[in-house]
């Protein structure tokens, strides 16, 4: 028991004395963290310890319960360190990832989603609903019955073996010529070559460029009537348009001994016509479009076609007599260009127009001839 006694007695003295050298180890860097301190207290901001040797941070491992500096130090120097995530991070986009973070923006390939959007218009809806016939000639010819004396060509006979009315006609022919739209582009070859389907794109675009302006001429061509015509103010009311159209349709009707069967219109004609309302606020017309194969919809027993090459309000109204349409689509070109490492491309379209004399030409042509077929309808 003596023994062990004096052995506890000489642990204490070792202890004792290894305070007192840690105390002298530390006394230096007691005096470097107070004007640490006295810095953090300026910077607004606690920075962080780092221990000089294993003694300094024994002594605030052992008397961080005891003493607040030592606590202070310990934990600014090893708990607080340890705690914070040292973790460096990996995203898709290496400037939307916290730091400190790498990103694999080098293999983000953005894809294309979904067909190519084409807000231009490849239709032609007028151009369709006059029955284009194909060309075969670049010059052709229509023929046509002149007969002055149809009204008068008959009588009655009353006596048995007189002589009846005996009363001629002649055909006669108009020639037609056919002209020609085109447009071509120089394209790379690079561009075909990395491009998948860049040469179907390219000659798509191109027809429906070459589709509208072949409509714009149908409409020029329809608007080339000779018929006097109707005025129509901006502001008519429902039952002036009814009987505007019906007036329409009637010189049609004496025009070419047919019905009328269509009423062409742009996007301001149609919107007039569906917000037409009776005294109740009811829409009287029912008005629907779309191109020559619709059907349902109609205007006062009129096909409705709405079409892109009519910019204003004004509408057309005819039938199958009024005006015919040819076309002749050539095959799409190309010519390679090795100077220039590509090709040319180019698309082109033949198209004709005849309207029909509705009344034939006085002597010596005065007064002209009349083609009023068509009936114009001007909605300012």
């Amino acid at each position: 028991m003596e023994s062990e006694q004096a052995t506890l007695d000489r642990l204490s003295v070792k202890v004792d004395d290894l305070n007192v050298q840690l105390k002298r180890a530390t006394a230096s860097y007691d005096v470097d963290a107070a004007v640490r301190e006295k810095l953090d207290m300026i910077r607004g901001a606690a920075a962080p310890v780092a221990y000089r040797n294993a003694g300094s941070l024994m002594w605030d491992m052992l008397h961080a319960q005891t003493d607040n500096d030592a606590a202070d130090r310990y934990r600014r120097g090893i708990v607080t360190p340890t705690l914070t995530r040292a973790a460096e991070h990996l995203g898709l986009d290496k400037a939307n990832t916290v730091a400190t973070a790498g990103g694999f923006n080098g293999l983000v390939v953005a894809p294309n989603v979904g067909p190519v959007l084409d807000p231009y218009p490849g239709d032609m809806p007028l151009f369709t609903a006059l029955g284009a016939t194909t060309i075969t000639s670049a010059t052709f010819q229509r023929p046509r019955i002149v007969d002055p004396n149809f009204d008068s060509s008959m009588s009655d006979n009353p006596q048995e073996k007189a002589e009846s009315v005996s009363k001629t006609w002649d055909i006669v022919v108009e020639p037609v010529k056919m002209s020609v739209v085109r447009g071509y582009i120089n394209v790379s070859e690079l561009l075909l070559e990395m491009v998948a389907e860049s040469l179907n794109m390219v000659v798509g675009h191109m027809n429906k460029r070459l589709a509208a302006m072949l409509e714009g001429k149908a409409v020029a061509a329809v608007a080339d009537t000779t018929a006097t015509p109707i005025a129509l103010g901006a502001a008519a009311t429902a039952a002036e348009v009814q009987a505007a159209i019906m007036q329409a349709s009637g010189q049609v009707f004496d025009a070419t001994q047919r019905p009328a069967s269509w009423i062409a219109m742009g996007s301001q004609g149609w919107v007039r016509l569906g917000s037409l309302t009776n005294l109740a606020g009811d829409s009287i017309l029912q008005v629907g479009a779309g191109d020559a194969t619709s059907t349902g919809a109609s205007v006062f027993g009129l096909r409705p076609i709405l079409t892109h090459g009519i910019s204003d309000a004004d509408l057309y109204v005819g039938n199958a007599s009024s005006i015919e349409a040819y076309e002749r689509r050539f095959p799409v070109m190309q010519a390679l260009e090795p100077a220039l490492f590509g090709r040319q491309i180019g698309v082109a379209g033949g198209y004709a127009f005849y309207d029909p004399i509705t009344t034939e030409a006085g002597a010596g042509n005065v007064p002209p001839a009349e083609r009023a077929g068509v009936a114009h309808i001007d909605w300012a």
